[in-house]
């Protein structure tokens, strides 16, 4: 399962459950974002044909994080820029 944790038209938070299953590659995260998400899930010998990712500028506000949690399990709470509380959500490890 994935999650999207968004407020007002802005995005907060991405949770990608330890259940998720996808064939193939599912990119998570839209093309324009700064942060490329993308779960890969091929058999064994798979390989990825050579390709290029051209820069260009991108403007950002604040700070890109990406957790993964190998081991017990964590309570987030979300807030927006304002501080006001959003929602919260048990992660697990995985």
């Amino acid at each position: 399962m994935v999650e999207r944790i968004e407020f007002n038209g802005k995005l907060y938070a991405i949770i990608v459950h330890n259940n998720f299953k996808s064939e193939g590659i599912n990119f998570i995260t839209e093309p324009n974002s700064l942060l490329q998400m993308g779960i890969m899930n091929h058999n064994s010998g798979y390989e990825i044909k050579p390709h290029i990712h051209k820069p260009f500028k991108r403007i950002t506000e604040g700070t890109q994080e990406v957790i993964y949690i190998k081991k017990g399990k964590v309570l987030v709470e979300f807030y927006d820029y304002e501080k006001r509380y959003l929602s919260k959500s048990k992660l697990n490890k995985g």
